[in-house]
């Protein structure tokens, strides 16, 4: 969730590599679900996936982190009484903990062998990664909103 210029690339090329590991856990323990014949390779796909997944998890984190820096930092009274206020403790708040604690914690599970060559756990913790991830488009979608539908006033001819 971060809004400042230097995080945007860092941030939304990890959350690509990111949800697209996620999303292929999702498919992939769907396919091993549905097919009751689990081969080898699927759940070694899986578990490369759920790789993915932990080591996507800890960049979007530190974008997360570096986003926090940024706001508490940087001399800006107003950035900071917002992140504070708004992100941490405010109306967002819930939002941002729950994407933190899918970015971040969630993923660990993955340092267990069972967690990653199980497929019914890896669709259900990947699950619990995917959800949260969505709040980020809902605030996005809240606070700049309403500046996106506005356009500026047709030119005079």
């Amino acid at each position: 969730m971060p809004y400042h210029s230097s995080t945007f690339i860092p941030y939304y090329f990890s959350n690509f590599i990111f949800a697209t590991a996620y999303s292929a856990i999702v498919l992939l323990s769907l396919a091993a679900l549905l097919k009751r014949n689990r081969k080898r390779s699927l759940i070694a796909a899986i578990e490369t996936m759920a790789w993915i997944v932990l080591v996507a998890g800890v960049l979007v984190s530190a974008t997360y982190i570096g986003d926090a820096w940024i706001a508490l930092f940087n001399g800006n009274k107003f950035e900071r009484f917002t992140f504070i206020h708004l992100q941490l403790s405010g109306v967002y708040g819930l939002y941002y903990g729950a994407q933190v604690l899918s970015a971040l914690i969630v993923p660990q599970l993955f340092w267990f062998r069972r967690m990653r060559r199980t497929p019914w756990i890896s669709l259900l913790v990947a699950a619990l990664i995917f959800i949260p991830q969505q709040a980020d488009k809902i605030i996005l979608d809240l606070t700049l909103g309403p500046f996106r539908t506005q356009s500026p006033p047709p030119a005079e001819q």
